[in-house]
């Protein structure tokens, strides 16, 4: 299947969870649900080859910053006014980029939408439901 980087990267945060910078949990993910050893290996197959991705996407992150920014002494990198509108081009051209996820190898056909009925959760998460079901 196609996703887009951003959908990657959402992919990735629905799998594992989003937490604000103070520690507030805002999604617990859906590796931290309880569900069968057999789904959560599955699924840890796919967070893998996510992760090689979003660790691509950091590193190509942090080449935009230093292109278009400057490092102040505290470490931080501001980017100026005047470099704001080709950074956001880049950057939004770099989200846009396609990524082919293969599940077939990651695991097996008898893992369906209807695999993940015995997990309770509260949260949503389409783009999984998205890769499972191909649609």
């Amino acid at each position: 299947m196609n996703l887009k980087l951003h959908e990657v990267i959402n992919l990735f945060y629905e799998l594992n969870g989003v937490t604000k910078p103070d520690g507030e949990v805002i999604s617990q993910g859906l590796l931290k649900q309880k569900m069968s050893l057999k789904i959560k290996v599955y699924l840890q197959r796919l967070n893998n080859v996510l992760s090689e991705d979003i660790k691509i996407y950091e590193e190509s992150r942090k080449e935009l910053f230093k292109k278009y920014g400057k490092e102040e002494e505290n470490g931080n990198v501001n980017i100026d006014a005047e470099n704001i509108v080709a950074f956001s081009k880049e950057q939004d051209e770099l989200l846009k980029a396609e990524k082919v996820i293969d599940v077939a190898p990651l695991w097996g056909s008898d893992f369906t939408l209807d695999s993940l009925s015995s997990i309770e959760t509260e949260e949503f998460y389409p783009l999984v439901f998205k890769l499972i079901d191909g649609k």
